[in-house]
């Protein structure tokens, strides 16, 4: 007879696990379909599958009863179907007998379904579950750092002390695993040595080869991160816009660390790499890199729009905020698109607009209501017609607000209270201009302090 995929996976197949694959189809399919009937039907020869019987003349009237006219190809595909089952049921198995792989799995499906709080409880958990293991395999060590590189990735730029104890436990593991796997298999080469003399082949010289695209731009990234040189930028950037065999999500992590590297020049007075930095970023857009990887963050998506309007490119930037705003976190979406439409308006010169979209929606997050009164300040700050005692009392109750924050501490609400004192003091302009331009240098750090600036040049004691 001939040999069909689903008889030859069948014989092979444990005979435990017999019960609790007709479960899972009697789960999955239900009780009346084809496939658990199919089963049951072939289970009778099992595991002889082989027997001359067994054709799909016989399944078919077994199945259907024998007054319908026998279908091979009905039989057949039914078969594949249950082919594609039961590889589905053993790898289901495995993940269940793997539960440091399983619990990776889910701690991913959290992450994409934006469920930060779920993916720290999960992953300390996770972390647990491996560092107890003390006696790991190399490539149980290297799955080990593509955990901690998960929480990397969940944590903001900012260094912390638990970041950097993450950051060690990831190299350590990566050395560790990347250097015993490759001297275990460089060992077992050796083994072959004779035998590829003996056939006439050059044998194994695995540091012969050159370097891939892959490795030569991480190698380039660890140098641009470490010594900041520009030559080192453009070989890397050469590589990303250039070299489409990098995986997509090591091109948005290159990409980053491009764009990051113009952030620090413009940081450092060097305002040729705003044009860098948004050209950048078009690219990471218009390649749809910046859709992969970590995705298109809140704060990618609001450099984009700062630099949009930096180079007063406002009607580029008002249809990426309607084009991209659904690739943000759902419960995010809405707040940051009128935000971001709201500034478009205030920076291109319409503080009236900025207002009036301001007041069509709730901003419900902390960050991002900390974000709108600071934005209606300024644009109630820039109305032709000002009225002083609404943006005093609007920052009267910005302070109020800040300080029933407790999340909002430290350097940032330093920032903010400086923003709102010093917004004070351009809209009630007592002192003179010379005081309050000493009172801007000597206050650090100060929230939109550009803005306050850009104020500084029309001041005018009254």
């Amino acid at each position: 007879m001939p040999s069909y995929t689903f008889f030859n996976l069948f014989a092979n197949l444990d005979p435990e696990k017999l019960k609790p694959f007709r479960s899972f189809l009697k789960k999955r399919e239900g009780v009346t379909s084809p496939s658990l009937l199919l089963f049951d039907q072939v289970r009778k020869f099992y595991p002889v599958m082989d027997d001359e019987r067994l054709t799909l003349s016989y399944l078919h009237q077994k199945l259907y009863g024998k007054k319908m006219p026998v279908r091979e190809k009905l039989v057949l595909n039914q078969l594949s179907d249950l082919s594609g089952l039961l590889r589905k049921f053993l790898i289901w198995e495995k993940l269940n007998n793997t539960p440091a792989l399983y619990d990776f799995l889910e701690l991913l499906v959290l992450k994409e379904l934006n469920q930060p709080e779920l993916v720290q409880r999960k992953g300390m958990q996770l972390e647990k579950m491996l560092e107890s293991n003390t006696s790991p395999t190399c490539w149980e060590l290297i799955f080990r750092s593509r955990l901690y590189e998960e929480f990397l990735k969940n944590e903001k730029d900012i260094p912390h002390a638990s970041n950097v104890q993450i950051l060690r436990k990831l190299l350590l593991a990566l050395d560790e695993g990347t250097s015993a796997a490759r001297f275990k298999y460089l060992a077992s080469s050796v083994k072959y040595q004779e035998f590829f003399s003996k056939e006439g082949t050059t044998g194994i010289t695995p540091d012969l080869h050159p370097p891939s695209a892959l490795s030569t731009a991480y190698r380039l990234c660890f140098q641009l991160e470490a010594k900041n040189e520009v030559e080192v930028f453009h070989r890397l950037e050469a590589i990303v816009r250039e070299n489409m065999t990098i995986p997509a999500e090591d091109r948005y992590e290159l990409l980053t660390a491009l764009i990051n590297f113009a952030a620090r020049q413009i940081k450092m007075g060097q305002d040729a790499y705003f044009s860098k930095a948004f050209e950048l970023y078009r690219f990471g857009l218009e390649s749809k890199i910046l859709l992969n990887g970590s995705g298109l963050t809140p704060g990618k998506f609001a450099n984009i729009v700062s630099l949009g309007c930096h180079h007063r490119e406002f009607d580029w930037t008002v249809k990426f905020i309607r084009q991209y705003h659904p690739y943000l976190p759902v419960d995010k979406q809405i707040q940051i698109k009128y935000l971001s439409l709201a500034n478009v308006k205030l920076e291109s010169g319409y503080p009236k607009q900025c207002i009036n979209l301001l007041s069509e929606t709730s901003f419900t997050d902390v960050i991002y209501h900390i974000r709108y009164r600071a934005l209606l300040i300024r644009a109630l700050s820039s109305l032709p017609v000002l009225d002083e005692e609404r943006v005093l009392q609007e920052g009267r109750n910005f302070r109020r607000f800040l300080n029933a924050q407790r999340s909002i501490q430290g350097h940032n609400k330093v920032a903010i209270v400086h923003f709102i004192k010093l917004t004070g003091e351009l809209i009630k302009r007592k002192k003179s201009k010379k005081a309050l331009i000493e009172e801007v240098g000597r206050l650090d750090p100060v929230f939109h302090k550009n803005w306050i600036i850009s104020k500084l040049a029309s001041y005018r004691k009254r």
